[in-house]
């Protein structure tokens, strides 16, 4: 029977053999040899499942929490990348685009006619004297 206990030990034993020596302690011919008393399953504590289930539901709340957080600080940043890109960068406006050169001479054409009707005699009505796109010059 030692020979047979030295084997189970090294796990060199087969099925029959660990029956035969599971029902030798349970008869009580090997009482010095705990490892094979296997006892039949405890009960569970009262109350266990309860707890054990209210910490997997607080585990996968959290875990929720923890998504919606983490996609709110991702729209969050979203929103101040966005507002910061829209503080910092100038649109063009929409309409004609002028060289320097060209605005200048258009100005200095306008000051010479402005020029032209000032030299002129005062008229009781309105007379446009130059109209260009969003600029016109009136004498009354």
């Amino acid at each position: 029977m030692e020979e047979v206990l030295k084997r189970y030990y090294k796990g060199e034993t087969t099925l029959a053999e660990e029956r035969e020596l599971r029902s030798a302690w349970q008869r009580g011919e090997l009482p010095g040899e705990p490892i094979l008393g296997l006892r039949d399953p405890m009960e569970i504590p009262e109350g266990l499942n309860e707890k054990l289930q209210r910490y997997i539901r607080q585990k996968r709340q959290r875990k929720i929490r923890q998504l919606w957080i983490t996609a709110g600080s991702i729209a969050a940043m979203a929103v101040l990348i966005l507002s910061f890109r829209g503080t910092f960068t100038t649109t063009p406006r929409p309409g004609i685009q002028l060289s320097d050169n060209l605005k200048k001479e258009r100005f200095e054409n306008a000051l010479r006619v402005l020029g032209n009707a000032l030299e002129d005699e005062k008229t009781p009505v309105q007379r446009v004297l130059y109209e260009d796109h969003n600029l016109i010059i009136a004498i009354e």
